[in-house]
Formats: C-alpha cells, sequence, structure tokens
C-alpha cells in the first residue's frame, strides 16, 4: 500500500469463511483482516481500491470496514 505509510495482516486468526458454491458444495476460505489507519478517510479510493483486490482475488466481493480510531 503505497498511499499509506503501514498496514497490520492479522493472518493467524481463527476467522474462516464457509458459503454454498452454485454446484451445491461447500466452499470455506481463510479470512485475513488488514487494518490500515488513517487521518482522513477517502471513501472514493476505497471503493475502487476494494474492487481492484475482488478482482486480483477472484472474489465476488471484497469486506472493508471502517472505524472511528485514536492513538493518544
Amino acid at each position: 500500500m503505497e498511499l499509506y505509510e503501514g498496514v497490520t495482516a492479522y493472518v493467524r486468526s481463527p476467522a474462516k469463511g464457509a458459503w454454498i458454491a452454485p454446484d451445491g458444495h461447500e466452499e470455506q476460505d481463510d479470512v485475513i483482516m488488514v487494518e490500515v489507519l488513517v487521518d482522513a478517510l477517502d471513501r472514493n479510493w476505497w471503493h475502487q481500491y476494494r474492487e481492484q483486490l475482488a478482482t486480483r482475488f477472484g472474489q465476488k466481493q471484497i469486506h472493508i470496514r471502517f472505524m472511528p480510531a485514536e492513538i493518544p
């Protein structure tokens, strides 16, 4: 992420994704959470980046969550 100075990835999380594929069998994957702290939220940039990630990883959708955070 060239735009930001750092990123944290939670790759050892126990999160799993599961869904029923169009052919009726269950699919599963591991979920990796990535955290980025920003001074100002650019929703348009994140929307475009989410679409790029979905294409890159062959996903129908990528979930991006925004939440306020303070570093005292």
